[in-house]
């Protein structure tokens, strides 16, 4: 009587398969949460451009203009939200630095953000379009710019790694 090969187990042909497969499924799964971490970090920094820009348009209420404004003064007047705090230094969601200064035209006043990751700069840039003097991205004016043409006009100002994205307020 013969007796069957009864070997249990993969062949080297469904190992390779199943090692791709499995790449595949883990290189989306890191995607996607990369992704997901970038819209966070979008999310918090976009909250927090809005509250500095409300907590410095309220203190300086009473004043002629912002002349007076600096980086140094808003976070001795405590108008910096605490989780852009790092000692006495004022950072992004992406780490990059914050700025804020009056504007050549010290009626009104600037929030530049620098570090801003490409896949995150559009979706800065268009933070709350028409609300502001003015945004400008790497010194690209973006924020007078018709509906149809802003999108292909901030995607091409926004070619960096890193960005730096100022905002002007009243």
């Amino acid at each position: 009587m013969k007796r069957r090969n009864t070997q249990r187990g993969m062949t080297m042909i469904e190992m390779i398969i199943y090692m791709c497969i499995s790449g595949i499924v883990i290189g989306m799964v890191i995607l996607y949460f990369g992704d997901m971490l970038t819209s966070t970090d979008v999310q918090a920094s976009q909250k927090n451009i809005l509250t500095l820009r409300i907590q410095i348009a309220e203190a300086y209420q009473a004043e002629p203009d912002y002349s007076a404004l600096s980086t140094e003064n808003a976070v001795n007047l405590s108008l910096i939200p605490s989780s852009m705090l790092k000692g006495s230094d004022v950072h992004n969601a992406f780490g990059g630095d914050v700025t804020i200064e009056p504007n050549s035209d010290p009626r009104y006043f600037d929030i530049s953000i620098d570090g801003v990751p490409g896949d995150a700069c559009s979706k800065m840039a268009l933070l709350s379009r028409g609300e502001w003097e003015a945004v400008t991205v790497n010194g690209t004016d973006v924020s007078q710019l018709a509906s149809e043409t802003v999108t292909s006009t901030v995607a091409s100002a926004c070619t960096e790694d890193t960005n730096t994205i100022v905002y002007t307020a009243k």
